[in-house]
């Protein structure tokens, strides 16, 4: 099978394994919304923003790099010292958490960055052996069985402490899950999961910036859900995350592309030179976010209920996000695929910050659309960023 029939299979299995997690998703948010009110769902929101920027930071950029080191090289040496590298920074992070926080429900979720580890691990591995139809699969079941949970929260009418005990049991067993799957699928792999993580200190000095600017980006990306509940009320984030929702549920497609166009890009420089299918993707992603602008209001009703109908305006400023998502992310990915990460690291700092000004600025005018424009013009300022940036750099690197 040749590069350009692997890729396609890959895109297949990620799309539609996208399409169905996005839908349990959707619906996972839609009980969690109705069962835990406006309150709850914007608590709810925070403390899974805190979760995953700590999966971010924990990860300290070892995946990107191992996926470009497993698909380029077939090395798989440095597993298990990303795996201590990761178990070691979770811990501090959740002591961190535990010592600075009061909400109850973040001092027990935050424990779900050690099977995240394990989990994280397993991905890695998936993705760089360019094993996506169990990548693809795993993620659906890591989907499922927090469906499985807001559907348990939802007929039995509890409350977010019980729904925060139930996700922690979905984080564990998705971890037990994926270690499974790799044992499977990947020859050796337990041999080299389980042997002494030597290289800890040379993996976390070759992947610092990598996992600065994965730590950055998902921060940069939860940033506003998780101040919010600082500048506003845990309402108004109530609101805004339900927006952001949305706009995560359309990202989908371009993710499950993303997702296995990575290793490609390790492997094929070519497609770097000739930027294939970035027209294609920006076309369109500039109709998907006319399509939402237009029907915001009745995506906002269906989802959510009446009660959600105020973060309509949100979402049709939102919805023009997509467009520079996907230049961020095409050039991003380019940028680390060849190396060249210090590109990425000066946008998004810059962006981030700009974002985090943006939003205690145009909160206090405009509310809760003060909030989504900060949101859209942030991420305008680091799609232009990148673009200057590419054709600056990586051009003269790829001829």
């Amino acid at each position: 099978m040749n590069i350009s029939q692997t890729l396609k299979k890959n895109i297949a299995w990620s799309t539609i394994s996208r399409f169905a997690t996005q839908a349990l998703s959707v619906l996972t948010n839609l009980m969690l919304a109705r069962s835990l009110g406006v309150a709850g769902f914007g608590e709810f929101a925070f403390i899974s923003s805190v979760i995953w920027v700590g999966n971010a930071v924990t990860t300290f950029g070892s995946d990107m790099l191992l996926i470009r080191k497993i698909s380029a090289q077939k090395d798989y040496s440095e597993i298990s010292s990303s795996l201590a590298l990761q178990l070691i920074i979770s811990i501090l992070f959740i002591v961190i958490a535990i010592l600075f926080s009061s909400l109850t429900t973040l001092r027990v979720f935050i424990f779900a960055l050690i099977p995240l580890s394990f989990f994280t691990i397993s991905t890695i591995a998936l993705r760089g052996t360019n094993q996506i139809d169990g990548y693809s699969q795993l993620h659906f079941i890591f989907a499922f069985l927090q469906f499985i949970s807001a559907s348990i929260i939802a007929i039995m009418q509890a409350n977010i402490l019980q729904l925060v005990f139930l996700l922690l049991l979905a984080h564990i067993l998705s971890a037990l899950i994926g270690l499974l799957f790799c044992i499977i699928k990947i020859p050796h792999f337990i041999k080299n999961l389980f042997i002494f993580p030597n290289k800890i200190f040379s993996l976390a000095r070759q992947s610092f910036i990598i996992g600065i600017i994965g730590s950055l980006r998902l921060l940069y990306e939860r940033l506003a859900i998780t101040i919010f509940p600082f500048l506003a009320d845990l309402s108004t984030t109530g609101l805004l995350s339900a927006s952001v929702r949305v706009m995560d549920a359309t990202k989908l497609g371009y993710i499950a592309i993303f997702t296995p166009l990575y290793p490609e890009m390790a492997r094929d420089k070519k497609m770097l030179s000739h930027q294939t299918g970035l027209r294609l993707l920006l076309l369109s992603a500039t109709f998907a976010s006319l399509i939402i602008f237009l029907t915001a209001k009745y995506v906002i009703q269906f989802l959510f209920g009446v009660e959600f109908e105020s973060a309509t305006s949100a979402l049709q400023i939102l919805a023009w996000t997509l467009p520079f998502y996907v230049i961020v992310s095409y050039y991003s990915l380019g940028f680390l695929a060849i190396e060249l990460e210090k590109p990425v690291l000066i946008a998004l700092a810059i962006s981030l910050l700009g974002l985090l000004i943006m939003l205690m600025v145009l909160n206090q005018l405009y509310g809760l659309v003060g909030g989504a424009l900060a949101v859209l013009s942030a991420e305008i300022l680091q799609a232009s960023l990148l673009f200057i940036q590419w054709r600056k750099y990586a051009f003269s690197k790829l001829s």
